[in-house]
C-alpha cells in the first residue's frame, strides 16, 4: 500500500492530512507527520486497523472535534496528488459524514434561516451540480430524489463514491405494492 509511493516522504501539509487523521481514526493519541510516516511504512497492518473501525462507527463527537482541528480535506488540490492521499481524504469525509449523521449533528452547521424559502423543487440541474443540490437539499431535511434520465451509470458510481445511500425506487414500488 504505501511501501511502493513517496507519500511516506512527502512534505506536503495536504497531501500529509489523510493520514494523520487516520491515525486519529485507529484511536492513536499521536497525530503527528512522523507517526503516520510509521504507520505507512508499515501499510498492511496500519491498513487493517482503518478497516477494523468498521466504516466510523467509533467515530466519537470529540474524535470529529481533534480531526477538524488539524485543517480540512481539500479534495480539489489532492486529485493531482498521491492517489493512497486523496483516496483515504475520500474515505475519511464519507466515514466522518456518516458519524456526523448518526451523532445527529450532519445538519448542524447551515440550517436554513427560520424565515428562509426552500428551493423550487423538483430542479433540472447539470450533473456538475449534483453535490450541492443534494447538500442543499440535505440542509432542509428532504430526502434528494434523482431522476438521472439515462445517466444513471455516471450518476450510481458518483453516489457510490461520495458514500451516499441509494435506495432501487422500482424495488421499493414493487415491495409497498406487494405488501398493500
Amino acid at each position: 500500500w504505501a511501501r511502493s509511493t513517496p507519500w511516506t516522504e512527502s512534505v506536503d501539509e495536504v497531501e500529509q492530512l489523510p493520514a494523520r487523521m487516520a491515525l486519529d481514526f485507529v484511536g492513536d493519541k499521536d497525530l503527528t507527520w512522523a507517526n503516520a510516516q510509521a504507520s505507512l511504512k508499515n501499510g498492511a497492518q496500519f491498513l487493517k486497523e482503518i478497516l477494523e473501525m468498521e466504516a466510523g462507527d467509533y467515530i466519537t463527537r470529540a474524535s470529529l472535534a481533534r480531526m477538524s482541528e488539524l485543517g480540512s480535506l481539500d479534495f480539489a488540490a489532492l486529485a493531482s496528488k498521491n492517489a493512497a492521499s486523496h483516496a483515504l481524504a475520500r474515505f475519511l469525509d464519507a466515514c466522518m459524514r456518516s458519524a456526523k449523521e448518526r451523532l445527529g449533528i450532519a445538519g448542524e452547521q447551515g440550517a436554513p434561516a427560520p424565515d428562509e424559502e426552500p428551493p423550487a423543487w423538483p430542479l433540472k440541474i447539470a450533473f456538475q451540480e449534483l453535490p450541492k443540490h443534494i447538500a442543499e437539499a440535505v440542509r432542509w431535511r428532504k430526502t434528494p430524489l434523482i431522476v438521472s434520465n439515462g445517466k444513471a451509470k455516471e450518476v450510481d458510481t458518483f453516489l457510490t463514491y461520495s458514500a451516499y445511500v441509494q435506495l432501487d425506487a422500482k424495488w421499493v414500488l414493487g415491495e409497498t405494492t406487494i405488501r398493500k
